[in-house]
């Protein structure tokens, strides 16, 4: 390329139009980011809500069999099928601490953040960015913080019939 074909390429921002793109960018970059952190959360809240379900029926079952046990007479059966229940219960709470109530931190400001004073376009983007930038930070403490939660339940729901099998089959060989 000859130097006169360089001068009429497309440069972008440069300079002092540089700060105000760059203020642009950020802010739609924020808002992507707390659209795709909302749709993970709801994404976690629903799986947690199907693990919910499979608890329920699981403390059913093995509260059922323990109430049956008790009235049979077999106290040290019945005690190994509560057992059991202890990765149910644990479990349940591990998800349902997902399906809690929390802050959270959506894409959009109330009109009157947008309207708050600021001398320049520039300067009321890197405000409102700011507040994204806040925002997306907690968002990501509580999706970590969720994955693990969900990460444990499923390995805690795995280790229902696991531990229901092990404790059965040590009653049996004790033959209580």
């Amino acid at each position: 390329m000859s130097g006169t074909e360089d001068s009429q390429v497309e440069a972008g921002a440069t300079g002092d139009t540089l700060r105000l793109w760059q203020a642009r960018e950020a802010l739609r970059h924020a808002e992507l980011r707390l659209a795709s952190q909302t749709a993970s959360l709801q994404a976690f809240e629903a799986r947690a809500a199907a693990l919910m379900g499979w608890f329920v029926t699981g403390v059913s079952a093995i509260g059922g069999a323990a109430v049956v046990s008790l009235s049979g007479g077999t106290y040290w059966r019945a005690g190994a099928i509560v057992a059991a229940l202890i990765p149910a219960l644990a479990g349940a709470f591990e998800a349902s601490t997902v399906l809690w109530p929390k802050n959270w931190h959506d894409p959009g400001y109330t009109p009157d953040v947008v309207m708050d004073a600021c001398e320049s376009e520039l300067q009321q983007l890197e405000y409102l960015t700011a507040g994204y930038a806040a925002g997306i930070n907690e968002n990501r403490v509580f999706l970590d913080r969720a994955g693990r939660l969900m990460r444990r339940a499923w390995w805690l729901l795995f280790a229902i019939p696991i531990t229901a099998a092990v404790l059965a089959g040590l009653t049996v060989s004790l033959g209580l």
